[in-house]
């Protein structure tokens, strides 16, 4: 069986998602958004070439919710325990972090610190990996931050 390794990126007003093979060259096998998650959440999804669009979502301001309905959805569409690992877009590493990082409770602790150089952004991306932590407390979980590309 094919395991799956997700690519999260929770916003201010949209969830974005991709779902690749593990250790394949290859694209991914899903991505798509959960957009205006606030007010009338729409569920889009890409396989291959087809896009599909679900019914709009019950409203909510709590991302958690709506990263466990994704989850609970991945889960159903690829199968049980063929996810394994979430790769977490943040905006920010600060000085703490050149390179990604496993997520775990001292560097979470470090990345929420640096919430006030991006509040509309970092606190979004970090309720992403709050969201997988209590869900799936085992889940290895790491970190890409946009501030890498600015720094080179």
């Amino acid at each position: 069986m094919t395991e799956y390794i997700l690519i999260l990126n929770v916003g201010s007003s949209s969830i974005k998602f991709a779902l690749y093979p593990k250790l394949e060259d290859k694209a991914a096998v899903l991505s798509g958004s959960i957009r205006d998650i606030a007010r009338l959440p729409v569920f889009r999804v890409k396989e291959a070439r087809t896009i599909k669009i679900f019914d709009t979502i019950t409203p909510t301001d709590d991302e958690s919710i709506l990263i466990g309905r994704l989850l609970g959805w991945i889960n159903n569409t690829i199968g049980a325990d063929q996810l394994i690992a979430v790769d977490h877009r943040l905006v920010h590493g600060g000085s703490h972090y050149g390179s990604p990082i496993l997520i775990d409770q001292e560097g979470m602790r470090n990345l929420e610190a640096l919430t006030l150089l991006a509040p509309h952004h970092q606190s979004g991306n970090l309720t992403g990996a709050n969201a997988i932590t209590a869900s799936h407390p085992n889940f290895p979980q790491v970190t890409c931050f946009d501030s890498l590309s600015t720094d080179q």
